[in-house]
């Protein structure tokens, strides 16, 4: 009685030590990706105050510069106008009532669509894979190191993946196995599985420590996590600040562009 109290008090510490690091993970993402929100949303609102507010009490002035008003200017008093009717309005409230609509009519397929695209975007699709590996291995490794069977702990593993296209792969795997495959080989044609995966799995079977194999496979993809989120920020940070000066630029250089002109003129 005391080795199982003591057996399951370990099993219980180390799920407690998973869930906090996952929840470590999480706070790690939501830290890297807050301040690029924060660019974008203060340089939406940025250019939207600027376009609706500034620009049509400066249309009249720049009309009234004369009849040929260079390109730049004159596309954006148009998008300014747009902007500032009730149509852009109506517009954006219409497609964004239509995208809610269409994602709760949806269900499940427009999500699985979703995680599929989601799988594409180059920088996200890598980070959302290892993330979710991570978190399939390190379950899965912690139940075979407790005495789980393979198969009983990968049946219990799967369903803690949250992307729907990698837990549907995954889901592959058990009726692989149960033909008599070995992990590896079962892991090997999935196509979210990578040579490290495989090849660490594969070390774990021939040396009959297959758990320890998959929680050092989840320590690596923590790692390689942390370091994509932080070149993500790193790079996504100053991309949206020169997204939002150019757009800035760009009206205020049509702004300026016809005083320019009517300046040289009269000189």
């Amino acid at each position: 009685s005391g080795e199982v109290s003591g057996a399951l008090d370990l099993v219980l510490e180390q799920l407690a030590e998973q869930a906090e690091r996952e929840e470590t993970l999480r706070a790690k993402v939501r830290a890297a990706f807050t301040y690029p929100l924060f660019v974008a949303v203060v340089g939406c609102a940025t250019v939207i105050f600027l376009m609706t507010f500034v620009m049509p009490r400066l249309s009249q002035l720049l009309v009234g510069l004369g009849e040929q008003l260079p390109v730049p200017t004159r596309l954006l008093l148009a998008i300014a106008g747009w902007m500032a009717s009730g149509w852009f309005w109506a517009g954006t409230g219409g497609l964004a009532a239509g995208g809610a609509l269409l994602w709760r009519l949806s269900g499940e397929p427009g999500r699985l669509l979703l995680d599929r695209l989601t799988l594409r975007v180059p920088g996200l699709g890598q980070l959302l894979k290892e993330l979710e590996l991570a978190r399939f291995a390190r379950s899965f490794g912690l139940l075979i190191n407790h005495g789980v069977s393979v198969l009983r702990a990968m049946e219990v593993a799967i369903p803690v993946v949250n992307h729907r296209v990698i837990r549907r792969q995954l889901e592959r795997l058990p009726e692989t196995l149960r033909q008599g495959n070995t992990l590896s080989a079962c892991l090997k044609p999935l196509p979210i599985s990578t040579a490290f995966l495989v090849n660490t799995v594969a070390v774990g079977e021939e040396s009959g420590k297959v758990g320890d194999g998959l929680t050092e496979v989840a320590a690596y993809y923590e790692r390689d996590v942390e370091r994509l989120l932080q070149t993500m920020a790193t790079l996504l940070e100053p991309s949206l600040i020169v997204a939002v000066g150019l757009v800035v630029g760009f009206i205020v250089i049509a702004v300026l562009l016809p005083i320019f002109e009517m300046s040289s003129i009269s000189r």
